[in-house]
């Protein structure tokens, strides 16, 4: 069966039995001619490559992994998309590679606390903070930003959900989407417990939500 770009791509959200697993497939396509190296899998998406593609769907990278795509001609870069990219990621030694090859430098440590929080990414931050220790710089999140997540990290946990998604047609990918979704809230109580500059009250908040986020993850 013949596989179009956008179909793989679509697949690795949908599929069940590639959901979060899907950065050794995509190599073995691009290896195989199916797809290119630096092809776009969603049109009028230049950015969408299959690194790219293997980050957003919820898979991570190993250093070999990392070192296959690169060396097969992989673009990374410094770009908006390429520090989207590069947030994803929270292998440490891959983090360093990345930012090696994409050209990462100081004028980007402010996008990357920003897409550290989004992503609820605190090995980003760890690595920036190597650069620029907090006590002695300027760079801070946005206190609008950080009071926006903390609303949304602080809300009303859904407990229905997993048995909702327990009942749909492709459970296994829905719930691998879930958890995903749930452990990125937990990394953004970590990186607002740490960068958000919070009362004492915010954080007994945090860490009460940590707690049920770290439950509903073990189910």
């Amino acid at each position: 069966m013949a596989y179009i770009p956008q179909k793989i791509a679509k697949n690795l959200f949908t599929d069940g039995r590639i959901r979060g697993d899907s950065t050794e497939l995509l190599l073995k396509l691009v290896e195989n001619g199916t797809i290119g190296i630096n092809e776009s899998l969603r049109r009028g998406a230049t950015h969408y490559t299959p690194i790219f593609a293997a980050l957003v769907s919820g898979s991570e990278l190993t250093e070999s992994q990392f070192k296959k795509f690169i060396d097969l001609g992989a673009n990374v870069d410094a770009s908006f998309v390429g520090l989207m990219a590069m947030a994803k990621i929270t292998n440490d030694k891959v983090l360093e590679q990345w930012k090696i090859e994409a050209g990462v430098g100081s004028e980007h440590y402010e996008d990357l606390l920003m897409q550290g929080l989004i992503n609820g990414n605190p090995n980003l931050i760890s690595m920036v903070r190597k650069e620029i220790p907090q006590a002695t710089n300027s760079y801070r999140i946005n206190k609008k930003n950080i009071n926006q997540v903390f609303a949304h990290v602080t809300g009303a946990v859904d407990h229905e959900n997993i048995a909702k998604l327990l009942k749909s047609n492709d459970k296994r990918a829905n719930l691998i989407g879930y958890k995903n979704r749930l452990k990125r809230r937990r990394g953004q109580i970590d990186v607002l417990a740490r960068e958000g500059e919070l009362s004492k009250e915010q954080l007994r908040k945090l860490s009460d939500s940590r707690d049920q986020y770290e439950n509903l993850i073990k189910k």
